[in-house]
């Protein structure tokens, strides 16, 4: 007879302790196989000792296919236990992030909502800060197009992509945008890999300061603008009048983005 080891059967789900029937299945299966072997079969046949190591293995095979096929989803469930959205959160949004999470595997993702005071029932804007891996090896113009499309469902949601070592250098520099956005109140996701970055206060002051003279510098030139629309209103000049208007409002939307971002937008799409 061919000698038999009850303690020599592969362990392939030590890793997850709550596996427990996967775990009994591979083991009745081994201990199956060795009666099978010890009792049922000739041992000096070749021919029937190789078509059972075949079952065997053809079975166990299956067996290994499941436990990864397990894994991958103990895997995603417990990576996205880590998706924490506000209460009241569309689900196509969920959806989304849930996918984003699973595709994109960033470092951090901040949700940041903007409520509009004067029409609180029209649509909440909503802006996601994407934080990648300094290890990410895909580039920004392979991500943008698989987070558009995972987004395409959705409405009022814009997206902006960083690597967390820009991150770690706008808190280091004090660059208001991301230290008012990317706070742990707007954290909705974290790998836990690393730790929110730390604030230089003293850049934090310089840059709150720089802020407030350039966006007042900056009001003062719309403003111009906008005192010069209401005087051609008055005279009829309507045409003229809508174009300073039109200008007091795209140079007052840059004064904003020039103070919070530190960079001028240089656009005439507002």
């Amino acid at each position: 007879m061919m000698k038999t080891r009850t303690d020599d059967y592969p362990s392939y789900f030590s890793e997850f302790p709550n596996e427990i029937e996967i775990q009994k299945i591979q083991d009745d299966l081994w201990k199956v196989f060795q009666f099978y072997i010890a009792g049922h079969i000739d041992t000096t046949s070749s021919n029937k000792l190789l078509e059972t190591s075949q079952v065997y293995q053809s079975l166990k095979t299956y067996i290994d296919l499941s436990h990864k096929m397990l894994k991958s989803v103990v895997e995603d469930y417990q990576t996205l236990k880590s998706l924490n959205l506000p209460k009241g959160m569309d689900k196509d949004i969920r959806s989304a992030l849930e996918l984003i999470i699973l595709t994109v595997k960033p470092e951090k993702i901040f949700l940041v909502q903007h409520d509009d005071d004067v029409k609180p029932e029209s649509q909440i804007m909503i802006d996601l800060i994407v934080i990648l891996s300094n290890k990410s090896i895909r580039k920004f113009d392979e991500l943008d197009p698989l987070i558009s499309f995972a987004l395409s469902d959705t409405k009022g949601l814009s997206f902006y992509l960083y690597v967390s070592s820009r991150l770690a250098e706008a808190f280091e520099e004090g660059l208001l945008y991301f230290i008012l956005n990317c706070q742990r109140k707007n954290l909705i996701y974290d790998d836990g890999q690393k730790p929110l970055p730390s604030i230089n206060p003293v850049k934090l002051f310089e840059n709150s300061k720089k802020a407030e003279a350039t966006f007042l510098s900056n009001h003062e030139i719309a403003n111009s603008f906008f005192e010069n629309a209401k005087h051609l209103n008055h005279q009829k000049n309507f045409s003229l009048s809508c174009f300073m208007l039109q200008q007091a409002t795209e140079l007052s939307i840059r004064a904003l983005i020039t103070a919070f971002r530190g960079v001028d937008k240089k656009t005439h799409s507002i």
